[in-house]
């Protein structure tokens, strides 16, 4: 069973000036505080730099950064999602867009920005806030995939909402593919508030949905994409026992078999509007696919706690991430993990953990778990009114875990915020990938009154297995390669070891210090646990996988031509003295990475045999 470790370097602080104009847009300064694992040894974890995706002079912001998500292209190509719900001026007043930005990366944390395109829906009307929710995905054919809410839509009816799907292709050209609409709509129901996309299928949230359980119980469609363009009803996430007024997908999430729907006006056994998080499962067929099979409650649920106010999973939908802004004294507010445990029906959800800042940090009015993120283990967690350094500032948490067994817990490993910037509802939206946070800031002033702005930072953490070895078995003599492939704050430096004990390379050996380890033909006693280390200036991470090797299929060939003759004593001899172990290689009758007399005995115990 594969396992990861990581140790976090040393403390940051990084503050920036307190004089500087409330309007520069070309500021990037912000607060970094990273834990310090005991006994680590690392060069000080550099500060990130805090940079906005927009150039000095954007034109027509309104509220950007109301919404955001990102998708990763390949390792080094990235593209943001930005929603602008207030995006647009007379006939368009109001009508909202999205932007797209695609990144290229320029260096191991360092990305060159660049404006792609503005999506705006067709039928787009003044008034519709389109941008208030976005989602983002890679598509199975290849491509992007981007959805734009404009909840207050009045197509059909008054405020009723839509969602507008555009597609990327191949060749960096977006158009729109289709438009979905509730499968019931209704004034006022504001179809488009939440959705989220897996690349496959959507889930689309109706929070003010007047359903028969009464006014603004709320309601979540699924849709799948059977084809370019082509979205069908795939079912609804319907509670077993729904409330009027628990709003339920006021927020959403959806990855492969799993969605997830807050409901935080839910009123549970701790209170009026506590809160919950409807988890369903596919297990069926559209258009009545999605199954609930748990609500998700704070274990220190408390009234009015807005439980369910953002939730997240994971991209294997094995963590899910639930924030309640009004939590705590004073509405300092909270965050909560739960992790997934099997496959399929006999799968079983648990709570995990509570995130929350340090007492010393936390404060009344925080509305910490206001939005929250989470990908690869890394949990990012907005709090919009935090008041370090000025009053309503807002910040963003990071938080990882040193390892990715079940019950390892999460650490907070920085808290990210504008300095001196008051008001700016930094945190409102966060998206995280590889190692790559986006924060919305719709209220941010760089470019004009409340006119907001979306930043991106590389989380100082540790760094991210992107793709880790696989445990295998294979029989002596075989070649083995392992890959692991990470990313982060870098440079990177990666180093290969077997049973803890560094490899280094041979003529047999290759790639001990790159991210693909070769061994041409691996040794009959080299079984054990072999590791991948990778370190960088905000700490290192070790990924394990278990390798078997079996007997050799032809003992005493030392040839490797499957008989055993006179060639292989006069391999044996030629070779005698050498020592490739773990890998084998010419004269090694035994495979056991030495040639000495085991080898000659071998040869001649197996004399005149063939194995082919």
């Amino acid at each position: 069973m594969r396992s990861v470790a990581v140790t976090l370097g040393s403390l940051v602080r990084a503050i920036g000036p307190r004089t500087q104009s409330r309007h520069s847009a070309a500021r990037s300064w912000f607060l970094v505080f990273a834990a310090a694992s005991p006994g680590a040894v690392f060069a000080q974890c550099p500060p990130p730099v805090l940079t906005s995706l927009f150039p000095a002079s954007p034109s027509s912001f309104r509220q950007n950064g109301f919404a955001v998500g990102l998708h990763f292209i390949t390792p080094d190509e990235v593209i943001v999602i930005s929603g602008d719900n207030f995006h647009g001026q007379s006939p368009l007043t109001f009508a909202g867009a999205a932007f797209i930005t695609r990144g290229v990366r320029v260096g191991p944390d360092q990305f060159q920005w660049t404006q792609e395109t503005l999506l705006r829906a067709s039928s787009a009307a003044a008034f519709d806030q389109a941008g208030g929710a976005v989602a983002i995905a890679g598509l199975p054919e290849g491509g992007v995939l981007a959805l734009s809410g404009a909840a207050l839509d009045d197509a059909p009816l008054a405020d009723a909402g839509s969602v507008a799907v555009f597609k990327r292709g191949i060749g960096g050209t977006w158009e729109q593919e289709a438009t979905l609409l509730a499968p019931a709509p209704g004034a006022g129901d504001t179809f488009g508030s939440a959705l989220a996309t897996d690349g496959v299928r959507a889930a689309i949230a109706a929070p003010l949905d007047d359903t028969s359980a009464g006014a603004n119980a709320g309601s979540v469609a699924v849709f799948a994409r059977t084809a370019p363009g082509l979205w069908t009803l795939d079912g609804a996430l319907t509670p077993p026992e729904p409330q009027a007024g628990e709003t339920l997908g006021d927020s959403v999430a959806i990855s492969g078999e799993w969605a997830l729907a807050g409901a935080p006006g839910r009123d549970t056994a701790a209170g009026a509007n506590a809160g919950a998080a409807l988890l369903f499962r596919r297990a069926g067929d559209a258009p009545a696919a999605w199954q609930h099979v748990a609500t998700l409650v704070a274990p220190d649920a408390a009234a009015a706690d807005a439980f369910g106010a953002s939730v997240a999973l994971d991209e294997s939908g094995a963590i899910a991430v639930v924030g309640a802004p009004a939590a705590g004294p004073g509405e300092s507010g909270a965050a909560y993990a739960f992790t997934r445990s099997g496959e399929g029906p006999a799968a079983v959800w648990t709570f995990a953990q509570t995130l929350q800042l340090p007492p010393g940090d936390a404060a009344p009015g925080d509305q910490f778990g206001f939005s929250v993120a989470v990908a690869q283990g890394v949990i990012v967690v907005g709090a919009i009114k935090d008041d370090a350094p000025a009053p309503n500032t807002g910040s963003a948490s990071v938080f990882d875990r040193d390892d990715a067994a079940p019950g390892a817990p999460w650490t907070l490993r920085s808290t990210v915020t504008r300095t001196q910037l008051a008001n700016d509802d930094f945190g409102w939206s966060v998206a995280t990938s590889r190692g790559l946070v986006i924060v919305g800031a719709p209220a941010n002033d760089d470019f004009g009154l409340n006119w907001g702005n979306t930043l991106a930072l590389p989380a100082p953490i540790a760094p991210v297995i992107i793709e880790a070895p696989d445990d295998q078995t294979l029989p002596a003599r075989g070649p083995l390669a392992l890959r692991v492939r990470a990313e982060g704050p870098g440079p990177l430096a990666y180093q290969w070891l077997r049973d803890g004990v560094p490899l280094l390379d041979t003529a047999d050996i290759a790639g001990t210090t790159t991210p693909d380890l070769s061994l041409s033909a691996i040794a009959a006693g080299a079984s054990g646990v072999y590791s991948a280390r990778i370190t960088g200036p905000c700490g290192e991470r070790t990924v394990d996988a278990p390798i078997v090797v079996l007997a050799p299929e032809c003992p005493g060939d030392a040839t490797g031509d499957l008989q055993v003759s006179f060639a292989d004593v006069t391999a044996v001899l030629a070779n005698f003295g050498a020592a490739r172990f773990p890998a084998t290689g010419p004269g090694d009758a035994d495979a056991s990475g030495r040639v000495d007399f085991a080898d000659i005995t071998a040869a001649l115990a197996a004399f005149g045999s063939a194995c082919r």
